[in-house]
Order: structure tokens, then C-alpha cells, then sequence
């Protein structure tokens, strides 16, 4: 059959089959041969549907995910994100195809075109380019800002399995990352868990979203607010790895964790979300406020404005465990010129009454309370020391 493919062939002779015909030339070959071709095309289609299945929409620049809890501050462009969005846009001649899908569970994506124009046209001067993406950039943050969890409880695995479906594109995944979800909830896991076994465990589990080839990138990992006391670095670092071991585990190409710059606030979502313990640490803190804002010369008095810097350290002193010892320790400053007749030996006794009387104020703004000791040390300041 000349010019005929096999597949065509073969096909064909299906379709003789099918309408009784034989495998000569005839006038009712032709009929037959249109037959094929249009069975042809339904196959073509077919096999066009069949390889669309399952994979996600249109590709975009970012799939970018929030969880926007009450326990994170509100959500933000970290700068190495906002840099590649910016990027993007400003080689954009292409409006309605979005930069950025925005993606939280419990509400539908929502596209971001960054496109810069004017009217219906792509503007292209420079200047004006600018312009428009920098009103651009300033609608999608006021608009990430905005945004608060619509369910309780923060479920960082459930949150990345849902970008994973909305796009093809790099995922970015803004989140604190402490997930009180099951089967990642880390107030079960507690703080020593094994990152590499916990994702493992998963995967074995089929609990994993399908990341295979996927760009991952985590932004504001360990970063929390509201009620969730904050993360020392062990725990932050655990976190991390953590999600960094899951993103892994999934078949994510390329995973990372974005610790550029973040500016953060303070979140709108009222949603409860369940406190992760942070344990507190045995160690010593100490402060040294400057003396010359708290006392004046020669003087066991306190400065009108001490309170300014007491009030921070006192903050500092009530973050401690219950259990806490504050050691309050006074120096005698250094005295280059005294007065005429001022004897060295009445120092301690004009320092006692100086550490009690900061002693006492820390104590009426909230600090524990706290022990006396009086160093020989010669320097200008007081030391604060919380130990637990």
C-alpha cells in the first residue's frame, strides 16, 4: 500500500473487518480510507487526553503556598522570591499568562498576572515598566497580607501536597513549618526526632504529596508568632531539616530553604491553632545596661528615664523559666576626678543602695525577683544575670 504506514495498515484491516470489505482496490476503497483516517484521529485524540491526565495546570513562574495561620506572622515575599517574580515581569510580553499561583487550602487558586500595562497593551518604557510592577508587587504583598487560614490548626504536609496539584512550576512554600497536624504534628513528635526517619516513615506510609522533578523552595521556616513561644535554634534547625527531609523523600528535584530577608507582621487570622512546647534551656543571660542612663553622677539615684532600658530587661527576666535566679551585681564606677576630701571607702556603701533600688524597679515591672551581690570591680555599669 504506497505511501501507507503500518500503523495504517494495520488499523485498516481492522476496519475491513469491520465493514466487510476486501483488501482489493475498489470504488468502495475510498470510503474505507476516510474510515481509517477517522479512526486514526479518534486514537490521536485519545492518546493526547489520556497523557494530559493527572498532571497539573498550565505551568507559572511560582506556585506559591500559604498556610497564614494565627501562629506565623502574616505571609510575605521573602527578597529572593519578590527578586525572581521581578524578574519575570519585567521580561513579560505576554498578559494573561499569571507569574504566580497563589495556592492555601480552603480557598480556590487564585492567578497573578504581573504583567505591566497600559490599558490593553504591554507597556514598554522602561520607566513605566517599572511603575507598573512596583504597583503590581504592591497589590500581590497587601493581598498575601491579607490572607488568614480559613480551617484550624497548621498543616504544613496537606498546605504542600495542595501547591504540588495547582502547578507545574517551582514551588514556594511560605510557612513557619511548625505543623500541628498529624501525621506531622511536632507536638507529638516532640523536639529529638529523627528528620530522615520521620520522612521515610511516610513515604513507606504513601503519606507523601508526589514532588517528582519538583523545585521546592521553603520561605520563613521557624518563624512563628501569636501564641507559639518562639523557636531557639536547635529547634529551628530541626524544623528545617525536617521539611527538608520530606521535600526529599518525595522526589523533589531540588530542595532549599529561603533564609533571605522577610518582613514580617504581625498576622490577621484568628484561627486556633494548638501550642508547640519549646523547651527552655539551663544557661546564664547576662545584661549590662549603661550606668549613665540609669544613675547620674556620684549618685544612687534613679534617672527619670531609667525605666526605658529596665522595662526591656525586665521583658527578658520574665521570658525566663519560673524557676529562674536573677542575680542583680553593682560595680563601683570608674572615678577619675573626686571631689575634694571624698573618701574611696564610702563607694560600697553608695553602690548598695543603687543595685537595691534597680533590684526593686525590675521587680514592680514584672522581673522575678532577684538576689544582691556587690563585685569589687571598678566599671560603669550594673549586670543583670538570669539564670535557669
Amino acid at each position: 500500500m504506497s505511501g501507507g504506514s503500518s500503523a495504517e495498515l494495520l488499523v485498516g484491516r481492522h476496519v475491513r473487518r469491520l465493514f466487510g470489505g476486501s483488501g482489493g482496490r475498489s470504488a468502495g476503497a475510498r470510503p474505507r480510507r476516510s474510515a481509517v483516517g477517522l479512526l486514526v484521529c479518534l486514537v490521536v485524540l485519545l492518546l493526547a487526553l489520556l497523557d494530559g491526565c493527572g498532571r497539573p495546570p498550565k505551568d507559572v513562574t511560582a506556585v506559591v503556598g500559604v498556610t497564614a495561620t494565627s501562629a506565623e506572622p502574616a505571609p510575605a515575599l521573602s527578597d529572593a522570591l519578590a527578586a525572581t517574580l521581578r524578574a519575570e515581569a519585567d521580561r513579560s510580553q505576554k498578559p494573561g499568562v499569571p507569574d504566580a499561583r497563589l495556592v492555601q487550602l480552603g480557598r480556590a487558586p487564585a492567578d497573578v498576572d504581573l504583567t505591566p500595562m497600559r490599558g490593553g497593551d504591554v507597556e514598554n518604557d522602561s520607566t513605566e515598566r517599572v511603575k507598573l510592577i512596583d504597583a503590581a508587587f504592591g497589590k500581590l504583598s497587601a493581598g498575601l497580607a491579607s490572607r488568614a487560614a480559613t480551617r484550624e490548626q497548621l498543616d504544613v504536609l496537606d498546605t504542600l501536597r495542595a501547591v504540588a496539584e495547582a502547578g507545574s512550576g517551582p514551588i514556594y512554600l511560605l510557612t513557619s513549618g511548625v505543623s500541628t497536624v498529624d501525621p506531622v504534628n511536632l507536638a507529638s513528635l516532640g523536639w529529638t526526632f529523627d528528620a530522615k526517619a520521620v520522612a521515610a516513615d511516610l513515604r513507606r506510609r504513601d503519606l507523601l504529596p508526589h514532588l517528582g522533578g519538583r523545585s521546592v523552595t521553603f520561605v520563613g521556616l521557624g518563624r512563628v508568632a501569636g501564641a507559639q513561644p518562639a523557636l531557639d535554634q536547635p529547634e529551628e534547625v530541626q524544623v528545617k531539616a525536617l521539611w527538608l527531609a520530606i521535600c526529599e523523600a518525595a522526589g523533589a528535584a531540588h530542595c532549599a530553604v529561603d533564609d533571605s530577608s522577610v518582613v514580617t507582621a504581625a498576622p490577621v487570622a484568628t484561627d486556633v491553632v494548638s501550642v508547640v512546647p519549646v523547651p527552655r534551656r539551663h544557661g546564664t543571660m547576662t545584661v549590662a545596661p549603661p550606668s549613665d542612663v540609669l544613675f547620674g553622677p556620684d549618685s544612687a539615684v534613679l534617672l527619670p528615664g531609667a525605666d526605658v532600658p529596665l522595662c526591656g530587661l525586665a521583658d527578658q527576666l520574665i521570658a525566663c523559666d519560673a524557676g529562674a535566679r536573677v542575680d542583680n551585681t553593682g560595680h563601683v564606677a570608674d572615678v577619675v576626678q573626686r571631689r575634694a576630701g571624698a573618701r574611696r571607702d564610702r563607694q560600697p556603701r553608695r553602690r548598695r543602695p543603687a543595685v537595691q533600688r534597680c533590684r526593686t524597679r525590675h521587680f514592680r515591672l514584672g522581673a522575678p525577683p532577684a538576689e544582691d551581690t556587690f563585685a569589687d570591680t571598678r566599671r560603669s555599669l550594673i549586670e543583670v544575670g538570669a539564670l535557669s
